[in-house]
């Protein structure tokens, strides 16, 4: 997660594929940046946080990366993420910076959301290692990573809602 640059037009889903390519074989530890860090990143604490979707609850666990450390962190070097959990990352504020995903393993779905939690704009797979920055065109409050393929799967759109202690939105 670096380096702003707008790009993408608003309230759109944003088509990034996460396809084999036989010149960039799947990232793992040892092809990271940073090895030695990649072997000692765990999970943090989390919270409960739902997307209201469809009339129905979708339920996560979130880690909060809501610190600059955390959020330049993000969820890289993890090898894999449970389908249940997720990090929302609280810009403090509105932002238009882009995430990137180097040194990221896993590919990801990048949720922006308004200061109330609402989807506003939806990155889809974004590919693992890339340095191509993702960002939704506009400010957004939140951004919400969840699996690669996740929003498609579970049904996750733009108007979709977020409840989250960052929202003070849940109880």
């Amino acid at each position: 997660m670096k380096h702003a640059l707008a790009f993408l037009s608003p309230l759109a889903l944003l088509a990034l594929t996460a396809v084999a390519d036989p010149a960039n074989p799947p990232l793992t530890c040892a092809s990271t940046s940073n090895p030695t860090a990649c072997a000692a990143v765990k999970p943090g604490p989390v919270d409960p946080l739902v997307i209201v979707s469809g009339g129905k609850d979708l339920k996560f666990e979130a880690e909060l990366a809501d610190t600059e450390p955390k959020r330049n962190l993000g969820l890289m070097y993890r090898a894999s993420m449970a389908d249940t959990h997720s990090m929302i990352f609280d810009m403090g504020g509105p932002s238009d910076t882009g995430f990137w995903m180097k040194d990221c393993l896993i590919s990801l779905d990048m949720l922006f959301l308004d200061s109330k939690g609402r989807v506003i704009a939806i990155a889809a797979q974004a590919r693992p290692g890339s340095v191509r920055s993702v960002a939704p065109g506009f400010a957004y409050n939140a951004v919400l990573e969840l699996n690669g393929g996740a929003s498609k799967r579970l049904g996750i759109k733009v108007g979709d809602q977020v409840k989250h202690k960052l929202f003070k939105n849940i109880a």
